[in-house]
């Protein structure tokens, strides 16, 4: 049967370890409001996002935007980046698109396999892919008003 209507296929994006520039296609698709699934302890860019995303909320720089960070986040962040990328060259770069991924870590899933196990897998994966899916229907219905 042939219609007008369209189907929405949820999509779901998944890092295993990965290197910097990994971390610009996830920021780039977080921004177009895609979910990631994260696993923890498969590498240099899973690990680093898992130790950014489920860092304590810090507070935010005095007098700015809900979304700012203070200085204090932004100096752990750094550190964070030099201990899992040593010999990267573009290093601001990476600590400020770190940042940008941590304001929409709400996209963000992390599977910790060895604490969760592979039965859960599936279920994390559900929870991912809903997560990401009511964001973007909270962004269509703010778009639609």
């Amino acid at each position: 049967m042939w219609g007008s209507g369209s189907i929405e296929i949820p999509v779901l994006c998944m890092l295993i370890s990965g290197e910097t520039r990994m971390l610009e296609r996830i920021d780039t698709s977080l921004k177009k409001s895609t979910p990631w699934l994260v696993l923890a302890g498969s590498g240099k860019a899973a690990d680093f996002i898992t130790a950014v995303v489920l860092s304590p909320t810090p507070p935010a720089a005095d007098g700015e935007a809900d979304k700012s960070v203070s200085a204090e986040f932004c100096d752990w962040v750094r550190e964070k980046a030099r201990k899992h990328f040593p010999a990267e060259v573009e290093f601001e770069k990476l600590v400020d698109t770190a940042l940008s991924i941590y304001q929409r870590r709400d996209l963000i899933t992390v599977f910790h396999g060895e604490q969760e196990g592979s039965d859960d897998f599936d279920t994390i994966l559900l929870k991912a892919l809903v997560r990401g899916s009511k964001r973007l229907s909270r962004k269509w219905e703010h778009a639609m008003r």
